[in-house]
């Protein structure tokens, strides 16, 4: 997670996903209300209509699984999370896709309707890709950060010296030190350059 003083969740991309997901609860409705009608007037074969109310079921699986793992991933500034979401995006896409141009009766509010579904989801997927990408910038951020570098003063030293690391392990973490020691040629001292990098087990 990153740092709590640094806000990288996306306001943007938690509206739009929280008007998709009342948009969807509306769609869904007005489908099944849309195919009662359908499969009243038109003479919808069977296996089709049944095909079609299972898709519409799995849609509203999918759509569920992805608004949530989305907005979880962006409150929390999780990438798992939101990769998920990210990655359920196609499917949806192809369901909407579906609906607009495939199904066996498609009418013109469908139509509409579908479109609008596939533009919240090209909205959605370019703002999640931008906040994953800056959840993985602060995340290398935090690796950079967890490399400090500690200034020793030597006096009267003159051998040199080799890069030396050393792994100190306790029953909780793993501590690598790693030391680089060069002659400033400067003064009658020698910089010790102290590298550490810290990794939680």
């Amino acid at each position: 997670m990153a740092p709590r003083n640094r806000q990288l969740s996306s306001t943007p991309l938690e509206i739009l996903l929280f008007l998709n997901g009342w948009y969807y609860a509306t769609y869904f409705l007005l489908e099944i209300f849309i195919f009662v009608y359908k499969g009243l007037l038109l003479p919808y074969p069977s296996a089709n209509l049944a095909l079609d109310l299972v898709m519409l079921f799995l849609y509203l699986g999918i759509e569920v699984a992805r608004i949530f793992f989305g907005s979880k991933g962006n409150l929390c500034q999780r990438k798992v999370p939101l990769s998920i979401s990210l990655a359920l995006t196609f499917p949806a896409a192809v369901m909407a896709a579906y609906y607009l141009l495939l199904q066996t009766y498609a009418l013109r509010l469908e139509a509409i309707l579908n479109a609008i579904l596939l533009l919240f989801y090209a909205v959605e997927l370019f703002l999640g890709i931008l906040t994953l990408a800056s959840f993985s910038s602060i995340s290398l951020k935090k690796l950079e950060d967890s490399t400090a570098t500690v200034l020793f003063q030597l006096g009267d030293h003159q051998d040199s010296f080799q890069e030396i690391t050393r792994t100190i392990a306790s029953h909780r973490h793993s501590i690598t030190f790693t030391f680089q020691l060069e002659d400033d040629n400067c003064s009658d001292f020698t910089t010790w350059k102290f590298n550490f990098r810290k990794f939680r087990l």
